[in-house]
């Protein structure tokens, strides 16, 4: 098990709910993935203080040098309006190769702070 960063930016209104965003993961320490970019598509439910955001997209391991399929679901609580604590599981599917000694999947979870600009 290790440790990594993930840096995201985007705008998640382009049209109504429905947005785009780029992710990268760094690898800090340990076990890890590796190093990977993605891009996505988002959509961006309302309701009070939370926001739920539902992606779909394609990216790159340099690692393992493998393209993958990501699906990411997750949650957002807006502390202040441009500041938010968020948590995010993501699934990555390796189109070429297996990123698990068994298998072509990936599931990931992340949790953090959020700022809006």
């Amino acid at each position: 098990m290790g440790q990594m960063v993930r840096i995201t930016a985007g705008n998640d209104q382009i049209y109504g709910g429905f947005g785009v965003r780029v992710t990268g993961d760094v690898a800090l320490r340990g076990e890890t993935p590796g190093n990977s970019l993605s891009g996505a598509v988002t959509y961006r439910g309302t309701t009070g203080r939370f926001d739920g955001i539902l992606g779909v997209g394609a990216g790159y391991n340099f690692k393992n040098a493998s393209t993958f399929g990501e699906l990411s679901i997750g949650v957002d609580y807006r502390v202040v309006d441009r500041v938010a604590i968020f948590a995010e599981a993501r699934q990555h599917y390796y189109f070429n190769g297996n990123i698990n000694p068994n298998s072509r999947n990936l599931s990931s979870i992340a949790a953090g702070f959020k700022v809006r600009f």
